[in-house]
Parts: structure tokens; C-alpha cells; sequence
């Protein structure tokens, strides 16, 4: 069955920021593209994978809402310390229990930035 989510809408408040900040946090460089009138972060994936982008909005950085579950790939605790590093928060992890337990590759963050 092919994938039933095919693309996020991240929204942010300050593109800049947050393309140093998830960057950072997944540990691959956040493209910024440009065309008349906005300017996203393209988060890293590769053609026909799931994939996602970070958007400016007026919306507030929340922990209410959609979760979405970022890959870490393989770097869970370092990412998890980046966060932190960079001024955003954790909200809840799906870390050691539950049905990704054995993945260990997905977080759920949340940038203040």
C-alpha cells in the first residue's frame, strides 16, 4: 500500500531560524527554495519518500495539533540534546516503549523557534 501521508506543511514563525534549528536537530542540511512571493525549508528526503516542509504562518509553535514524527536516523538521544541546544522542547517522545520502540528512529518535537 503506498504511503497514505505524502507531504507536511510544518509551520513556523522565522524560516531562518528554523532551517538552522531542524538542521541541526535531524543532523542534514533544511534547503531553503524560493519562488515569487515565499520561500519554504525543504526537509531532507529523498524522490518517493514522504517528505516535508517548513512553512512561515502566523500560528503560534504549539503542542496542540498534528503530531508529526520527525527521523532522527539512528541519533534519537542527539537530536533529543539538540532540541535543547536550540531552543525548542520536546513535548513527547516515543522513545524505549510502544509499537516504535524497536525503531528508535522517531521523535515528536516542537520548535519554539
Amino acid at each position: 500500500m503506498a504511503n497514505q501521508i505524502v507531504w507536511c506543511d510544518i509551520p513556523i514563525v522565522n524560516l531562518e531560524r528554523a532551517i538552522k534549528f531542524y538542521s541541526a536537530v535531524l543532523g542534514a542540511e533544511v534547503k531553503k527554495q524560493e519562488s515569487p512571493g515565499m520561500a519554504i525549508g525543504i526537509l531532507p528526503h529523498n524522490d518517493g519518500e514522504v517528505g516535508g516542509c517548513l512553512i512561515a504562518s502566523d500560528a503560534e509553535p504549539t503542542d496542540k495539533g498534528v503530531m508529526v514524527y520527525l527521523n532522527a536516523n539512528r541519533r534519537l538521544d542527539d537530536a533529543i540534546a539538540c532540541v535543547a541546544r536550540k531552543g525548542g522542547k520536546c513535548y513527547r517522545l516515543n522513545t524505549r516503549s510502544g509499537r516504535l520502540a524497536s525503531a528508535q528512529s522517531f521523535w515528536i518535537a516542537r520548535a519554539t523557534a
